[in-house]
């Protein structure tokens, strides 16, 4: 090869070599792709006591998520709970209307997710304590709830800590207005939680209640399997999916 191609083929290798490594930083650089960003700001407990200005913006929550002024999104902590978060990405303090009862669809499978089993997570609802209501929150910070949870779907994986929800109108999930009852019903403290979600399987997926009272879940290890829900369960949750349908 002559000293003139050898020079072009130099030359071609180094303008390879620099397109890589600019692909490498723009890949690595850039944030992930997902509707909802992860909290990256002081983060405070919600609270209706919250000490806000004198007429501070009172906004709805959808309609400020719509707007961007807010970020929301569920975090599953354990069994049938999880935390609500809520960004204020504004440089004024808001107080947000928080209904009593949202939905949530999986986005994102975080660090410590754990494998969810094949196909998505279910979709999920969740009761904000006390029926929801006004929560203050000061500019450019993430205020956070806890909440309890129903699975919509039987036949779909579980939440598991570590994943991320989009939130979004019950509505939106499920048109069965006996489903979203139970899920405001599931806000009360004296309910049981895994009655109402054997409540919540039996209208929305159509399932028996001798189905539902022969459920298995695995514990894991040597500590093999148990009902997952009690006789007692089951019965309450005959009676408060009579209560919804009403």
């Amino acid at each position: 090869m002559n000293k003139r191609w050898r020079g072009r083929f130099v030359k071609a290798g180094v303008v390879v070599i620099l397109a890589l490594i600019l692909a490498a930083v723009s890949f690595f650089a850039a944030p992930p792709k997902t509707s909802v960003a992860l909290p990256a700001k002081p983060v405070v407990e919600l609270s209706r006591s919250v000490a806000l200005p004198p007429g501070t913006e009172t906004v709805d929550m959808f309609a400020a998520v719509d707007r961007g002024d807010l970020a929301v999104r569920l975090m599953p902590e354990k069994d049938q709970q999880a935390r609500l978060e809520v960004e204020n990405r504004t440089d004024r303090p808001l107080t947000v209307a928080v209904p009593a009862t949202i939905g949530g669809r999986f986005i994102l499978a975080g660090m410590g997710a754990g494998a969810a089993g094949p196909g998505r997570p279910q979709a999920i609802c969740a009761a904000v304590p006390s029926g929801g209501g006004l929560f203050g929150i000061p500019p450019e910070k993430v205020g956070f709830l806890r909440t309890k949870t129903a699975c919509l779907d039987e036949s779909k994986p579980e939440p598991h800590p570590g994943m991320i929800y989009e939130v979004c109108r019950i509505e939106e999930l499920t048109e069965q207005s006996a489903v979203q009852k139970l899920c405001v019903i599931l806000g009360a403290r004296q309910t049981d939680p895994q009655a109402v979600q054997a409540a919540v399987w039996h209208l929305n997926c159509d399932l028996s209640w001798r189905r539902l009272a022969a459920r298995l879940r695995t514990l894991g290890g040597p500590h093999g399997t148990q009902r997952f829900f009690t006789p007692g369960q089951i019965e309450e949750g005959k009676h408060l999916a009579e209560v919804a349908m009403r």
